[in-house]
């Protein structure tokens, strides 16, 4: 098994290609805005009293940070692309366990997970993150089926607002990363 800093500093002695300040830059600027959509529901899950949300949501951030410092010392882009996808992936499983899971409006983020992995790193990495959305899917579907019930931390009264906050979310980034 590879190391991912032998994995860094496999790519690091690659020449850049043409295309890979173009990446690099789209990467440091989806990175910046999962920061900034971040940042609100840190807030909100406060708020909120989930304190599980906000230590996942803080170290999903610190991590972002690092991708930014990976990105500033010239890393090639694929890795802070990877590590991008991840916390995106782990964000919202997280916060998809954290609110009911399959049946909850905000479960429809996770379709924006392949889209990132295409433009942020490449097609072959957009078919792996298919595949692994299909996979948690179908097994957030089935746990009613195996007697698994995910408790919703958020409120009745409150979750017309956590919907709304999702999906302005999931448009800004589905936006972002298709301009």
């Amino acid at each position: 098994m590879t190391s991912p800093r032998l994995m860094m500093d496999s790519h690091a002695g690659q020449p850049l290609s043409s295309s890979d300040p173009i990446r690099a830059r789209i990467v440091r600027e989806a990175t910046y805005l999962m920061l900034v959509i971040v940042v609100p529901f840190i807030y909100r899950y406060a708020d909120l009293g989930v304190t599980h949300m906000v230590v996942v949501l803080t170290t999903a951030s610190s991590f972002a940070v690092f991708n930014l410092w990976l990105l500033k010392r010239k890393t090639h882009p694929l890795v802070p692309g990877y590590i991008a996808c991840t916390l995106l992936y782990g964000m919202l499983v997280a916060s998809n366990l954290s609110s009911g899971g399959f049946g909850e409006p905000n479960f429809a983020f996770l379709y924006v997970v392949p889209l990132a992995g295409a433009i942020l790193v490449n097609s072959r990495t957009a078919g792996y993150l298919t595949a692994l959305v299909i996979l948690t899917t179908i097994v957030f579907w089935s746990f009613p089926s195996f007697g698994i019930e995910l408790v919703n931390y958020v409120p009745d009264d409150e979750r017309p607002l956590q919907n709304l906050l999702f999906r302005i979310a999931a448009i800004t980034a589905i936006g972002f990363l298709t301009c």
